[in-house]
């Protein structure tokens, strides 16, 4: 069996075993963290369990305020701003020079965070 990706929660060494458990008359599997405990659902398979332990999400991105860091220079960004004091918030991709400067609204941008990956391209029949 392919070795297991370590913890995401604390890093630790994790195991994919026989959970005890059975279900019509065959065992169940889960992959569990040796360190801290954590473990998949119950699985019919060792290979779905290490297949439930490997899927990981990307982090989750956060708006970070302008007024407690900046981006990195010259870097495009998701933006969150306001036109008027009245209009509705905006949130739209914007370039940040590196001066304090944005390519557009650059005074009223309030919170900015870097721009999600991009979608993955199916392949043809998926």
């Amino acid at each position: 069996m392919a070795e297991l990706k370590p913890c995401p929660f604390c890093g630790g060494e994790a195991d994919c075993n026989n959970s005890g458990f059975m279900k019509d008359g065959k065992p169940m599997w889960a992959v569990e963290c040796l360190t801290c405990g954590v473990v998949t659902e119950l699985c019919g398979t060792a290979e779905e369990a290490t297949e439930a332990w490997e899927k990981r999400t990307e982090p989750v991105q956060s708006w970070t305020p302008v007024a407690e860091r900046l981006p990195e220079k010259r870097r495009w960004c998701l933006c969150y701003f306001k036109y008027e004091p009245e209009s509705p918030d905006v949130i739209c991709e914007n370039f940040h020079y590196g001066t304090g400067g944005w390519l557009s609204e650059g005074s009223r941008v309030t919170h900015w965070m870097p721009l999600p990956k991009p979608p993955k391209e199916q392949e043809a029949g998926e």
